[in-house]
């Protein structure tokens, strides 16, 4: 042969060796699909995977089976992808082998089960049928199984684990390890395995310990000939010389690995980089074993191929096991015969033994285990039931039973009868069962179940127990009919295990209760046996019980962490024994079989372990690492049945074991009949609300229930029914408050109690939540849904600002709540917790034809079940709807109603509905009740006669009632007594507390949660005009801050101002009604305090302490005081400017004011003395606030436009300015403490968000989210644990009006202003005196009763003005303004008036005299020749004046009420010479200018005066007055102090105090006109000092004092003598002022206000030395009388030791001269003057001119516009000269 031919040869030879076996057909996974290489190509033959990795092929069925990581176990035909099944998919966690056994038509696989860790130790090697049927567990607690290789020929399976390599027949007996690679990775272990069975040689793939997983892997073989076991049981890579490996690899990596025909196959996985690029492409490899050629088939980036196997070469042929399965009934398997060949062997499921013949077997092991596994895979949580059998001695191998749990169960139980298996789960909570086989799978018990967890099945009785840790009892049902059930023993802390004892009829369980922790028993028909079973060791956290059958020992486990352990307690003995079982950690179940203990540890290694029952020892491990391990049952067999005699014929539902026999018993609400084996139902009652009664009707019958009691006849316009507790819920008629009554078998002596006690408007409707054991109703006026405990506990407005919502239905199974507006065809939904959204419309009627619902109610006997409601149109057929609740379909027509106007619907059977009508129907008979079935089948008429007015019906039976829950029992968790337990579906509820309280979380010490409410210190009250939302400020630790919520309190109409009564937890509001209220926060209790008509206060502040309410009204310009209790009324401060927000400090006991918007004032309750605080910067102040010893208030800065919050502390005396907020509308301010802070909250309306300040920083708080704005705004600190002591608040009340608490309790009293202390306690009423009468509403305001009915208000609340008949030419017959006459009547001799007031002495004048009315309204008769044309008026129309001829250039002008004598006197005074005329001139033409411009710019009314007795070095010290003194007309002469404590610094009166003395009957002298010096050449000395000064002047009977101070220097008349007349005005108080006291207040004169008025007072009693209250403020409501006029000297000067300025001193001097050099000082008449008198200062002027200005009701007073002016002056002469505010004087001058 030449050697072109022998070239040729040997290029053929290659090429046939390299190539590949062409009838080779190569199937390979590609994770998404199995491809087919054939022909070096590749083509998709199953498509759409699931991560599919290890595969092979059944040449019996040309299938391929595969593997994929999601847990599952798939064939299917190749080309056919519709024929893919799943036939493994239970009990498969991280498969990674398989081969198939196409002789015994088995399929081989691994799985690793780490739930995705590794070397769990739970890895195992499984056998299933090809079809999926039977499984068997060959190899188990496996660390890291990997692939799997069958040699079918010789029967053996090769199995890896982690770097191991292991032989074992092939049904899994005689494994031996033999061989172990340590040179594979560690991480991945063997990743391939192939066999060449013809040569007998083990190939495997596997990673480098030296290289990463992604980069090379080799391929290793070994001979399987050269070893022989029994000489050489394991082979090493170190020890076996025959180890190979195969270089050949074209640097590939490979992975899957495959042999045939002598060709090996491997794949090399597809290698991605982070971000998913392509780093090495995938590829298939193939080596000629015998060239050594090694060729790369496929290559390509779009592939991944894992493993392959091919359908080739596999010899058909029978064996005993192809022939019938080899006669065996489950598996066959092909194994070794011990003489190299092969036979076949039958195999069982896991933990069965076959039969006597070997062939056949059980389906389910005679004795087991079951337990429980929870487990979270993939964010789902399921439960698995795993089975044990224990009729293999020492092997235990766990199986699950294919049943499919998605959610957490925890107990379990079996009914060895029905071989069903019963378990408690939650979410949902349910006790399920299913066939212990996996099949009929279904819901035992689904409703009125909450947190079920020990569970015991009696298989004799048919009975199963089980407890419930949240419904806190015990049930038992019936095994054959689960509508057979009751409630066993309720009332119990938080039952946990349960255990039976079947021959002693027991029953057993463990109480976790916190505080008594305890294990139980009882005999099985509920009746409890006692004591517990106890032991001299403390039983803290028992979980699991368990009972020994054969010796009835009792075993339970105490978690208690400090102590785990198992107890062991003999009942016959009463002796007990804790076992040597140490190193547990929560033990979750116990079981006992034979001799054996067996527990589950939660959290233990030893997940489920056994010990010796006696005493511990011998303790053994059956399982590790097992996850979530949870209950743990024992089932024997073999156990003899017992015969308990109960059986269907012998009771009707529950047969139920007794100590010594058994009975009968029924379901919830059935009653056992006479026979004592059946049972019947409580028949339905329907009670019916008339106008008179509550009226019982028995619905089966037909008939009227007779009442056994008169408390019956109530009047009620909604009832409702409790069905558990046989209680109505009604709202009454009468007061439109809520109550309950008890309903008794007979309907005798019933039980009446008040849910609702105040704070309801106008109730529609209510309806009880049975399962939450809450009660709700409807308010169509205040526009609210309320919700409260069906005790009354707990009361919240559950939704608001509603449009008046009127009938009301609930559907607690899921958590919604319906209800109908008034006069609209609409129905709303919400849920019943008032969580998420607020209400959405449900259902509108299409129907344009106006009208109403007339009802709603829910039937739970549908199926489903399904909300009813009736409607009635304006013109339209009444009709009613239905929907099926839950589902998506729309509601639809239930039936036309052919009566009138049906009303008050109800529900009974399924598909009926109830409604009342009054209609009269054939033959002249009223039927009250309809039942309506259907719009097809018609309706039927009930109850006959006439019953009055129907005004509502509930039909009572417990089927419309159906279930318990959570809430139901111990609140549901929610701890507290005003916590609400709201249900959410009817598994759950939610913990919802009232407005007043937070949430709060509580840990118990077994771990558990609830939820609580807890009130807070701080809080703020926000008021709109109907509503309260009280907001809680917790601590700044807390977890949630609190949101406004609405108080159920009220009604509200239009609130004006609010407080808070931390004694009571109390509201006060005074609103529209004008009446002063109050009402506890939970709405229990509701007065009134006081009626305050036409009284609007801008502020309410109250004193906890001395349960005093203290009340601003701008208008009104004074501070009211009141008690609590509404009986101690009066002005506390008097003629104040203008004030507006009152504060009071409980700790300093200080109430402070604003003024005006300029001052805050403070008045101390525990000396009386008062203060203008020194504030620095400008200031308009606006709601003012305290907390932490700070005031905060709004100022509103009018020339940069900006609001800031400024600060002053009481302590420091130093202003300051927390926050400047620009371009923002702020209206309500607040301070509250919280903890060691303070929180400043203020309402933006801009954003309508409620703001804070901690003291550093600033933000949101809470949005304002209800409709309406707030008007009022405060916050509070509930002080009422701080109080010790509560003298004040004692009963009775120790003092009638003002009560000062003193160190060591005692208390001092003191009345307000013209009130007299009676005694040590009681104020006398107010005293106006003569010819002067109180208005009705004003505490402590006077009038002339000339005042009366003269067109004029003079009373603040117009009560002088009402009830007026009379005209101008009418006498009226004193104040009773209804009778009348004409004036001609008046002292014409005859008595007209009833008390004959037309007759009186004083007002009938003589023929030299002639009568009229003054300018005070008071009749006199004057003196025809000293008082006619005498150039005054003494007339109030001018009648004495007019038609005189003119006499004299001297201005007219008005004199005092006086007698003829005194006017005489005073035009001597007057009349002194003709340059005086000439001053009065220019004084009056100043004036008038003056005025007419004040009243033009700012139409104000203040009035000019001072009246502060401080100066810079001395102050006086005195108690307030112990003589009533009118206040109407109002002098500053009746107003400052009635009783003035001298002591012996009586140089605090001025330098004439000390010639003033009382006269001997206890009242002042009186002077004459020659008393008073008239000598201008020897006046007295000048009251220009630094002291006090007071210029008095005798008017007959009558004083008026005058004051003033060095700073506004008055000069003195030098007419008067002051000596005797200063000794005559005032007198010495009974009990005087230590001198060491007398000092008095500091006071800088400088900081006073220049405007000043009268003061008022309050009278103390005992010898405390108490300091004057000073006032210096205007006096909008004094009335003035005519006077002569007082020529006084302008020859002032300051005292040298006062700050000088000279604009102030320029000022003054001529505002006093010219104000007081040409006018008078008026005077009032006083007949009579008490024991102490009165000393005080006016500086007024009256002019006729000016009566067009005056307001209404005010005597018209120059002083009041000259006031204009000093109303802008500052309070320090600095801020005077930088404001020049002389400069503005002149120029308005």
């Amino acid at each position: 042969m030449d050697a072109l031919h022998l070239l040729f040869f040997a290029t053929l030879m290659v090429h046939m060796a390299i190539a590949t076996h062409s009838e080779d057909q190569l199937y390979f996974t590609n994770l998404r699909d199995i491809q087919l290489f054939v022909d070096n190509n590749t083509r998709k033959v199953i498509a759409n995977l699931e991560h599919a990795e290890a595969l092979d092929c059944n040449i019996c069925d040309r299938q391929i089976y595969w593997v994929d990581n999601a847990g599952k176990i798939k064939r299917g035909i190749p080309g056919n992808d519709s024929s893919v099944q799943v036939i493994v998919e239970d009990d498969l966690v991280e498969p990674y082998g398989l081969a198939v056994d196409w002789k015994g038509n088995n399929v081989y696989f691994s799985q690793r089960r780490g739930s995705g860790s590794r070397h769990t130790g739970q890895g195992r090697i499984e056998v299933v049928k090809c079809d999926g049927k039977y499984r068997k567990v060959l190899r188990h607690q496996l660390q890291y199984p990997g692939p799997i290789a069958l040699d079918i020929q010789r029967g053996y399976l090769y199995y890896t684990d982690l770097i191991d390599i292991w032989q074992a027949e092939s049904d899994g007996r005689n494994a031996r390890q033999f061989l172990t690679d340590f040179g594979a990775n560690l991480d991945t272990g063997i990743i391939g395995l192939a066999l060449d069975t013809e040569a007998n040689i083990l190939y495997w793939t596997t990673g480098l310990t030296s290289v990463r997983n992604d980069q090379l892997s080799m391929i290793k073989w070994i001979n399987l000939t050269d070893w022989i076991p029994e000489s050489s049981p394991e082979w090493t890579l170190n020890s076996n010389p025959d180890f190979h490996t195969i270089d050949n690899t074209m640097g590939s990596s490979p992975h899957g690995i495959f042999f045939l025909h002598n060709v090996l196959y491997w794949t090399e996985i597809r290698l991605l980089s982070a971000n998913f690029t392509v780093l090495r492409e995938g590829a298939l490899y193939a080596l000629n074993l015998e060239s050594n050629i090694t060729r790369r088939l496929v290559s390509n980036s779009t592939i991944s191929p894992q493993d392959l196997s091919s359908f080739s070469d596999m010899p058909e042929g029978s064996t005993g096991c192809a022939d019938a399965n080899g006669g065996c009934s489950h598996f066959c398997f092909t194994v070794p015969d011990g003489q190299s060949g092969t036979t076949s062997r039958c195999g069982c499921p896991t933990g069965t033994r076959p039969h006597t013949n070997n062939n056949t077997c059980p389906d389910l092991p005679s004795n087991f285990l079951l337990f429980l596994q929870n487990a979270t895979i993939a964010d789902q949580v399921r439960t698995e039931i795993r089975i044990v059998s224990l009729d293999i001695e020492s092997t235990f191998i766990d199986v699950l039973v294919p049943i499919n749990i998605p959610a957490l169960a925890a107990y379990i139980a079996y009914d060895t009868v029905n071989h069903m298996v019963y378990w408690t789960q939650t979410n949902p909570p349910a006790i399920m069962r299913a066939r212990l086989g996996g099949t009929e799978v279904e819901p035992f018990i689904t409703t009125s179940i909450r947190s079920p967890e020990g569970i015991a099945v009696e298989p004799y009785t048919r009975i199963l127990f089980w407890v419930d840790s949240v419904l806190d009892h015990i049930e038992v049902v019936s095994l054959q009919n689960n509508q057979h059930r009751k409630v066993l023993i309720d009332g119990l802390d938080h039952p946990q295990g349960i255990a039976i004892n079947v021959a002693r009829s027991k029953i057993y369980w463990t109480d976790l209760d916190a505080a008594d922790a305890r294990v139980e028993r009882a005999f099985m028909d509920g009746m409890i046996i006692k004591p517990p079973l106890q032991t001299t060791m403390e039983v803290k956290i028992p979980t699991d019980i368990a009972v020994d059958p054969l010796t009835h020992q009792v075993f339970w486990a105490d978690i208690e962490s400090s102590r785990d352990h198992i107890i062991r307690y003999d009942e016959s003995t009463v002796s007990y024994q804790e076992l040597n079982i140490r190193g547990l950690a929560e033990v979750r179940g116990l079981a006992v079989f034979g001799d054996v203990l067996y527990w589950s540890d939660l959290e233990s290694s030893d997940s489920i372990a056994g010990a010796n029952k006696e005493s511990g020892n011998d303790r053994f491990v059956l399982f590790t690492n097992y996850d979530g391990v949870m209950g743990l049952l024992a089932v024997n067999g073999s156990e003899e049945a017992v015969e308990t005699g109960c059986h269907f014929d012998t009771c009707r539902e529950l047969c139920l074991l007794t100590e010594s026999n058994f009975t009968c018993a029924c379901r919830e609400f059935f009653q056992l009949q006479s026979d004592g084996m059946s049972c019947a139902d409580i028949p339905p009652l329907v009670f019916i609300a008339t106008e008179v009664a509550l009226i019982p009707y028995d619905l089966n019958n037909d008939r009227l229930v007779s009442l056994g009691s008169e408390q019956w006849q109530l009047r009620a316009l909604a009832i409702a029914v409790d069905i558990r507790e046989n209680m109505t819920y009604w709202i009454s008629a009468e007061d439109n408050l809520i109550y309950r009554q008890s309903v008794s078998a007979d309907f005798t002596q019933p039980v009446q109690e008040t849910v609702i006690s105040c704070c309801v408007e106008t109730p529609e409707d209510l309806a009880v939540d049975w399962l939450g054991r809450n009660l709700y109703w409807t308010d169509s006026t205040r526009g609210t849904i309320e919700v409260v405990k069906l005790n009354g506990r707990g009361r919240t407005v559950l939704a608001e600002d509603l449009d008046r919502p009127a009938h009301i239905a609930l559907d607690p199974l899921r958590g919604d709540l319906y209800w109908a507006p008034k006069s609209k065809v609409e129905i709303y939904r919400m849920k019943m917790n008032g969580q998420g959204s607020s209400s959405e419309l449900f259902w509108q009627d299409d129907v344009d034809d106006g009208g109403s619902i007339f009802g709603m109610v829910l039937n739970y006997q549908n199926e489903p079940d399904v909300l009813y409601w009736g409607i009635n149109y304006d013109t339209a057929v009444p009709r009613m709807m239905q929907f099926e609740l839950g589902s998506s379909s729309d509601p639809a027509l239930f039936a036309t109603i052919d009566t009138a106007t049906p009303l008050h619907l109800q529900t009974f059977e399924e598909g009926t509905v109830y409604y009342h009508s009054a209609a009269v129907f054939g033959g002249g008979t009223v039927r009250n009740i309809i039942k309506q079935q259907t719009a097809h089948e018609g309706n039927q008429a009930l109850l006959d006669g006439v019953l009055g007015n129907f005004t509502d019906f509930v039909i009572a039976h417990h089927s419309l009632q159906p279930g318990v829950h959570e809430c139901g029992v111990n609140n549901g968790g929610c701890v507290g007594t005003e916590t609400l337990c709201l249900v959410r579906n009817q598994y759950e509820g939610s913990c919802e507390c009232p407005p007043w309280k937070i949430k709060n979380v509580v840990v118990t010490e077994q771990g558990e949660t609830h939820e609580n409410c807890v009130s807070t210190d701080s809080f703020v009250l926000i008021a709109t005009s109907s509503d309260v939302h009280y907001l809680p400020v917790p601590p700044p630790s807390a977890v949630s801050r609190g949101t406004p919520r609405p108080l159920p309190v009220g009604p509200f109409e239009d609130i004006r101002a609010i407080s808070y009564d931390p004694i009571n937890d109390s509201v006060l509001w005074l609103d529209r009604a004008e009446v002063l209220r109050s009402v506890t926060v939970t709405a229990s209790s509701f007065w009134d305090i006081l009626p305050m008509s036409e009284f609007n206060p801008s502020s309410l502040a109250y004193d906890a302490e001395g349960g005093h309410i203290f009340a601003t009204e701008v208008a009104g310009f004074q501070i009211e005081l009141l008690t609590v209790n509404g009986d101690g009324v009066g002005s506390l401060l008097d003629d104040i400017q203008s004030p507006s927000d009152v504060v009071f400090d409980g700790e300093t006991r200080t109430l402070y004011w604003v003024d005006h918007g300029r001052t805050i004032n403070s008045l101390s309750l525990n000396d009386l003395s008062q203060e203008t605080l020194p504030l620095t910067g400008p200031r308009q102040i606006q709601q003012l606030s305290f907390a932490a010893k700070s005031l905060f208030w709004i100022n509103n800065n009018t020339r940069t436009l900006d609001i800031t919050i400024g600060k002053f502390n009481t302590t420091s005396r130093v202003t300051e300015t927390l926050e400047t907020l620009a371009g923002n509308v702020v209206t309500f301010l607040t301070a509250v403490p919280v903890d060691d802070q303070v929180y400043v909250f203020w309402y933006n309306t801009s954003d309508r968000s409620i703001y804070f300040h901690n003291g550093s920083t600033s933000a949101v708080y809470v949005q304002w989210t209800a409709p309406e704005d707030i008007v009022a705004f405060a916050g509070f600190v509930n002080t009422s644990t701080t109080f010790s002591t509560l003298p004040c608040l004692e009963t009775p009340r120790p003092c009638s009006h003002i009560c000062l608490r003193q160190t060591g309790g005692s208390v001092d009293c003191a009345c307000p202003v013209y009130r007299t202390l009676q005694d040590e306690a009681t104020c006398s009423d107010v005293h106006c005196g003569d010819l002067f009468i109180p208005c009705r509403d004003r505490f402590s305001e006077c009038i002339s009763s000339y005042y009366i009915c003269d067109d004029i208000s003079h009373c603040s609340d117009g009560s002088d003005e009402e009830h007026c008949i009379c005209n101008d030419d009418q006498f009226v017959c004193g104040s009773n303004t209804s009778i009348c006459f004409p004036r001609a009547n008046q002292c014409d001799g005859s008595i007209d008036c009833p008390n004959g007031e037309d007759e009186v002495s004083g007002l009938c004048c003589s023929e030299d005299q002639f009568g009229c009315y003054g300018s005070d309204g008071i009749y006199r008769c004057l003196d025809m020749k000293s008082n006619m044309c005498d150039g005054f008026v003494d007339c109030r129309s001018h009648e004495d004046e007019d038609n005189c001829p003119v006499t004299s250039t001297t201005p007219t002008t008005t004199v005092p009420p006086s007698s003829g004598s005194v006017g005489e006197n005073l035009i001597t005074y007057i009349t002194i010479g003709s340059v005086c005329a000439i001053a009065v001139l220019i004084v009056v033409i100043f004036c008038l200018c003056l005025a007419i411009r004040t009243i033009r710019k700012h139409k104000r009314d203040y009035t000019l005066g001072a009246s502060r007795i401080n100066s810079h070095n001395h102050s006086a010290s005195a108690k307030f007055s112990n003589s009533p003194q009118p206040s109407a007309p109002r002098s500053d002469s009746m107003s400052v102090f009635s009783e003035m404590s001298m002591g012996t610094h009586s140089t605090n009166l001025g330098p004439y105090g000390s010639n003033l003395s009382p006269s001997a009957d206890g009242t002042c002298k009186r002077f004459s006109a020659g008393a008073l010096s008239t000598d201008p050449s020897n006046p007295p000395p000048s009251p220009i000092t630094n002291q006090p000064s007071f210029i008095m002047t005798e008017l007959g009977d009558a004083f008026s004092a005058m004051y003033s101070e060095d700073n506004y220097p008055i000069a003195p008349n030098p007419s008067l003598n002051y000596d005797e007349m200063s000794s005559a005005s005032l007198s010495v108080s009974q009990r005087q002022i230590p001198a060491a006291l007398n000092g008095g207040i500091h006071h800088d004169p400088r900081m006073q206000p220049m405007y000043g008025g009268r003061g008022g007072g309050v009278v103390m009693r005992r010898g405390n030395p108490l300091h004057a209250m000073n006032h210096h403020h205007h006096n909008h409501e004094r009335y003035y009388h005519p006077g002569a006029h007082s020529h006084h000297s302008h020859n002032a000067h300051p005292h040298p030791s006062q700050p000088h300025n000279h604009t102030m001193q320029h000022y003054h001097q001529n505002h006093h001269h010219h104000l007081h050099q040409n006018h008078h000082f008026p005077f009032q008449a006083h007949d009579q003057l008490e024991t102490e008198s009165t000393l005080s200062m006016t500086t007024a002027h009256t002019d006729n001119q000016y009566d067009d200005v005056t307001p209404p009701g005010r005597p018209p007073s120059l002083a009041t516009e000259v006031s204009e002016h000093y109303h802008h002056i500052p309070t320090s002469p600095a801020s005077l000269a930088s404001e020049d505010y002389e400069e503005e004087f002149l120029h308005q001058t």
